[in-house]
């Protein structure tokens, strides 16, 4: 079987989606690659799907790239006075990139109630959570389960009462 990147119509679409920025394509398919590895089933979808998917990737890395230049490329930096490099102004105000242990144990609490809400769903419920968490869109959802995508634009409203008065 042939590879779902490798896919002509999929190829094209990213190239055009890139507009020639090769960290665009590479964030695309690196974002496709992830998709696949968390679901399986991913790769077999119609390529209509994985181009859509690559549209939203496309769409993420570009308020990703705006972001960046919004806030981290403008703002001012001073020269480290230990050498010749440049380092941010704000560096000190930001909280650093290691939790402190404090910060790890409310992490880990908060993730064992999400599991312990999601958990409390039923079934059908905790399968539609985990394929919304793997980027499915309702309809595929619906296709996926065999229901209407009414049922499953409702399930998400019921998902989301039950999560919110959980947590």
């Amino acid at each position: 079987m042939e590879h779902f990147l490798t896919h002509p119509l999929l190829t094209h679409r990213i190239a055009q989606f890139a507009h020639g920025d090769d960290d665009a394509r590479q964030f695309i398919c690196l974002r496709l690659l992830e998709v696949a590895a968390a679901d399986p089933t991913f790769a077999g979808q119609a390529p209509g799907f994985h181009v859509k998917r690559a549209a939203w990737s496309r769409r993420h890395y570009a308020e990703r790239d705006r972001n960046y230049s919004k806030y981290v490329s403008s703002e001012p930096h001073v020269l480290d006075p230990d050498g010749e490099e440049l380092v941010s102004w704000f560096d000190e105000y930001l909280p650093s990139p290691c939790p402190t242990p404090e910060d790890a144990i409310l992490h880990a609490e908060r993730l064992a109630d999400i599991e312990r809400a999601i958990d409390s769903l039923r079934p059908v419920q905790r399968r539609i959570v985990r394929l919304l968490a793997a980027g499915f869109e309702p309809s595929a959802i619906a296709g996926k389960l065999g229901l209407s995508r009414s049922n499953v634009s409702h399930y998400i409203r019921r998902i989301r009462i039950a999560l919110s008065a959980s947590l």
